[in-house]
């Protein structure tokens, strides 16, 4: 009797044991979750495994506790922990056209911008990089750039002329992407598209399935070049450059933006 009473001892000492595990470690969160904001002070987000998300397009979900979740954007990047990474905004600032530059004011659209490491810098400082595309992955630093170019800017830029503005316009957080996040991105596009879709309204990124045809969408990164030029990414190619498009073309171009934020 007392054997069994042991046995049972240790079995409720393992189950708690594992109960809290799982408390303390909670699921590691995938590519393709779908960030979302809860009302209230400062509007908590959360992250809703793409498991536990409906499987039609859907523009809200009522959470356990009762309250409403708003889908804002989806995970496209994991860190090794599990628990933080980068998301995706669920809108571009234009769905058929190209139409916002990087900054489209004079004289600022042919100025440095200080402390803003250009890619002629890097190239100078890490001779290595010496091609374009590791240049441009080289940058990762989306939220320094974003600051930065909102910090120099700060007279002249508007969501209407600014891409940077228009992406943290869109609230604390979020950012316009470094180009090595843009390949990133890239990368995971279809697992990203498989959750857009299912967010009733979100703006999937163009692909040849998507488009049923040829991609011309071009999108600014928050990558300067030097005084002059800015990076961009290319759909139809996948890289900086090619598509008809400069790798690096002028400030004042008009092109598209989507933000991201990190988690």
């Amino acid at each position: 009797m007392k054997n069994i009473v042991y046995k049972m001892a240790v079995l409720a000492v393992c189950c708690f044991m594992i109960s809290k595990s799982f408390a303390q470690y909670p699921p590691l969160i995938e590519i393709g979750d779908i960030y979302c904001t809860k009302p209230g002070p400062g509007k908590l987000d959360t992250i809703i495994s793409l498991r536990d998300w409906p499987t039609t397009p859907t523009a809200s979900i009522t959470l356990s506790d009762g309250q409403t979740c708003t889908p804002q954007g989806v995970v496209f990047q994991v860190n090794k922990d599990g628990m933080s990474g980068l998301i995706v905004h669920k809108f571009v600032n234009n769905l058929t056209s190209n139409n916002l530059a990087w900054i489209s004011t004079s004289p600022e659209y042919s100025t440095n911008i200080p402390s803003l490491i250009d890619i002629t810098t890097i190239r100078s400082v890490n001779t290595s990089y010496s091609t374009r595309l590791l240049t441009y992955v080289y940058d990762l630093n989306f939220e320094n750039n974003t600051n930065l170019i909102l910090q120099y800017y700060v007279s002249k830029a508007t969501a209407a002329n600014c891409a940077a503005f228009y992406c943290r316009n869109l609230g604390a957080g979020w950012g316009l992407p470094a180009a090595g996040q843009w390949n990133t991105l890239y990368s995971y596009i279809p697992e990203v598209n498989a959750s857009l879709y299912l967010i009733t309204g979100a703006h999937q990124i163009p692909t040849y399935a998507v488009n049923s045809g040829y991609i011309t969408d071009v999108y600014w990164t928050s990558t300067e070049y030097d005084a002059s030029y800015a990076v961009t990414f290319i759909l139809n190619t996948g890289a900086h450059g090619g598509g008809g498009s400069p790798a690096y073309p002028y400030k004042y171009n008009s092109y598209k933006a989507r933000a991201i934020r990190a988690f």
